[in-house]
């Protein structure tokens, strides 16, 4: 301390900041800010594609479920059940008709006569 006591500081230029030193403290700044943002975006979106991965998952289960459903009632023995409880029955006769319609149609003896006094069946769609 001895070598500071009397001496004259006024005397002393005052030190200078060179002038790229507060531009590069804004770049570090801003730098850091830019990572700040980046990092949270990254979080954000991995909680995003998490929610989106479980929820994809749940869909493809719902379509699992949806396709065994679909192939139970298609099922032969779950058709003939189903319209058995619906009521329907068998017909006595089945009418072909042509594709290019039902006035071209030849009728058989027991239609054309009046035929038997059950309601008709849906007509048939052939390709």
């Amino acid at each position: 301390m001895r070598g500071l006591v009397g001496r004259d500081f006024s005397a002393r230029a005052p030190r200078r900041v060179p002038r790229w030193l507060p531009v590069a403290i804004l770049a570090v700044f801003v730098a850091s800010f830019g990572l700040v943002q980046l990092r949270t975006e990254v979080l954000r979106l991995r909680y995003v594609l998490g929610q989106q991965l479980s929820r994809e998952q749940e869909l493809g289960a719902r379509v699992r479920a949806l396709t065994v459903e679909m192939r139970r009632l298609r099922a032969p023995r779950e058709l003939a059940r189903r319209a058995a409880a619906l009521g329907f029955v068998r017909p006595v006769q089945v009418i072909d008709l042509p594709p290019d319609g039902p006035a071209q149609a030849v009728l058989p003896p027991v239609a054309a006569a009046g035929g038997p006094k059950r309601p008709a069946p849906a007509p048939e769609s052939r390709p």
